[in-house]
This record gives structure tokens, sequence and C-alpha cells, in this order.
């Protein structure tokens, strides 16, 4: 009896040993593949961050005309879409709107602006301008109750932030 008693303890030890130890290796897949999750993502994060750098660099080489003319109508296109309350106060409470360029503009390129955003918005505008090099191409109109990107850094952004949005989501 006691030898049987012996070998039923020497099962029951076994059993929790096995069990024991499946629970560890269960745990240690577990924290591999959770390594695994966190290292993909950072693959991924520096891979967006790179992406949108290169793109970014080369959006630079863009001659100094391009980054800033070929803007001003999709601004004024931006401006058009907005609600008709934002439109109409724009420049309504003594806060002149600014015109963000990713270099200084040309008095010619000022007053292309000024007269786009007029024939938008059927009145004058007084506008302020500022150098944003962030934008790397394009234009953005800030006042205090609406903004309007149409720029290059402002799609990057939108990407960069897509694609980041992207890499955290379960596969």
């Amino acid at each position: 009896a006691v030898a049987a008693e012996v070998a039923a303890q020497k099962q029951a030890l076994l059993s929790a040993a096995r069990a024991d130890a499946e629970a560890l290796r269960a745990a240690a897949r577990e924290e591999a593949a959770a390594a695994h999750a966190l290292e993909d993502k950072l693959a991924a994060e520096r891979a967006t961050r790179l992406a949108v750098d290169i793109a970014a660099r080369l959006l630079e080489r863009l001659p100094e005309s391009m980054r800033v003319t070929a803007f001003i109508e999709g601004l004024a296109e931006g401006v058009e879409r907005l609600p008709q309350p934002a439109r109409a106060g724009l420049g309504e409470d003594g806060a002149a709107p600014v015109i963000a360029a990713p270099r200084a503009l040309s008095a010619q390129e000022q007053d292309h602006c000024r007269a786009t955003l007029a024939a938008c918005l059927r009145r004058d505008l007084p506008l302020c301008f500022e150098v944003d090099p962030q934008l790397i191409a394009g234009l953005e109109l800030r006042s205090p109750h609406a903004v309007v990107s149409n720029s290059f850094g402002a799609e990057l952004a939108r990407i960069r932030e897509a694609l980041l949005d992207d890499s955290h989501a379960p596969h």
C-alpha cells in the first residue's frame, strides 16, 4: 500500500511538473510573440518615417516657383469648401488671416494670393504672410477660426499618420 501511495504521489508530482513546464513554455511563447510584435511595430514606424523623410527631401528639390505658385488655386478651392460662416468670418474679427509658405513670397506672388482669394470670397481680404519651411511646397491659410492647408508638408503628415495608424492595427 505504501509503495502504491508513493507511486501515486510520484505520478502526481510528475504531472504537476509537466503542467508547470508547459505553462512556462506557453508563457515564453507569448512573451516572444509580444516582443516580435513590438519589434515589427518599431520597424514599421522607422520605415514609415524614413519613407516620408525621403519624399520630403525629394519634394524640396522642386523649383522655387513651383513650390508656391502651383498651389494658390488649390488654396482658394479649399477656402471655397469652408462652411459659409467660416468663410464670412475670415478677416472680420480684426485678425488678418496668415498665408504661410515654405519661403518668402515675392510681391507678385502675394498679389496673386490676394487677388485669387478676393475672387473666391467676392471681397478683399487683409492678409499677412509668413515663412514655414515645414510646408515643403504649398500654402496654408491660418486664421483663428479656420485653417486651410494645401501643401506637401500637410499631405506627408497625413500619410505618416495613416501609415503609423495602419501599422498599429492588428493584421
